[in-house]
């Protein structure tokens, strides 16, 4: 079964980024997320909203196509 909803643990193995930029994110608000208990969670839709061209990662540097990594998804 796929998950629903995803840690920062995990969110940061899924987008090979640190545990730290994930929480910067969080922090910032430009990857939607809340708290459940005092934890933060992510909801897969709101993950794969962010990773669109449009949405609000557009802008992040992730690369749009991991194969030619000098095309960025801005």
């Amino acid at each position: 079964m796929t998950s629903l909803v995803y840690s920062p643990a995990e969110v940061a193995t899924l987008l090979r980024r640190s545990r730290r930029t994930v929480y910067e994110l969080l922090r910032t608000g430009e990857l939607p997320a809340v708290k459940v208990r005092g934890t933060w969670a992510v909801r897969k839709v709101d993950l794969e909203q962010f990773l669109t061209p449009s949405g609000a990662g557009s802008g992040v540097g992730f690369p749009a196509d991991p194969n030619n990594p000098t095309k960025s998804a801005a």
